[in-house]
């Protein structure tokens, strides 16, 4: 697995990616994505991005570990 690079807010990822770095699979992440729980953009008529920007809000969002 290579290094991912540093974090940026506006940096699009697409779903393989995104689902990485969230450790979950593709399928978790398309569920993700159709209840609106992760915010998603369409580049074209086929391409789906996530902004590394609403993975760190979905993430906030997630309750905390005890």
């Amino acid at each position: 697995m290579k290094p991912s690079p540093p974090p940026t807010p506006n940096r699009l990822l697409r779903v393989p990616e995104a689902s990485e770095r969230l450790g979950v699979s593709r399928r978790k992440l398309w569920r993700l994505i159709a209840t609106n729980e992760l915010k998603s953009v369409r580049v074209g008529a086929r391409g789906t991005r996530v902004s590394e920007h609403s993975l760190s809000n979905y993430v906030a969002s997630l309750p905390s570990a005890r």
